[in-house]
């Protein structure tokens, strides 16, 4: 990655990103682990909008530049991230935060990862999954609208999502 920086800047990366997550997004059952800049592109949140459940790992900026101090002291690699090159990575890491949130908003769930161990990441991921995959395996599309059942301890429900729908509806 920082010799894609390096050699032909972020545009370049972020184009490379999008073309191996258009060839990995075609598969099943597998987990994607982006970086925290791929859901700026709108492409991209469509991309996992639609591959399946989009879970995001979140943390306060001081514990995100934490850890990559703990990554860089086991890394051969001078730097932290290329985007975080500076004298001061942590208020990078607060701007970029900023910038990024309402793309990491768009995610079906998210993770407050600061005090958490590794296991406590990984159930809260996994109970994400469990919540969102059965909503995601339903919706089905049918001449662009698209469908879901609900389900509730005490009634299950049809909820559509179109354009113009009431007039088909009334149909049914």
């Amino acid at each position: 990655v920082p010799a894609i920086f390096a050699q032909d800047g972020e545009p370049r990366f972020r184009e490379l990103e999008r073309q191996v997550l258009e060839q990995v997004c075609r598969g099943t059952k597998q987990v994607i682990a982006t970086g925290g800049g791929a859901v700026v592109d709108a492409r991209n949140r469509l991309l996992f909008s639609q591959s399946g459940v989009m879970v995001c790992l979140d943390a306060r900026p001081e514990t995100i530049h934490r850890r990559l101090l703990a990554d860089a002291a086991y890394s051969d690699e001078p730097t932290l991230r290329p985007l975080l090159a500076g004298n001061d990575p942590l208020s990078r890491i607060r701007q970029l935060k900023g910038q990024r949130q309402p793309f990491y908003a768009a995610a079906d769930w998210t993770v407050a990862t600061d005090d958490l161990s590794l296991e406590q990441v990984v159930e809260e991921v996994l109970k994400g999954w469990r919540f969102w995959r059965p909503v995601k395996m339903a919706v089905a599309s049918n001449d662009g609208v698209r469908s879901f059942e609900v389900a509730t301890a005490t009634a299950r429900y049809p909820v559509y999502v179109g354009w113009d729908l009431l007039l088909q509806l009334r149909d049914t």
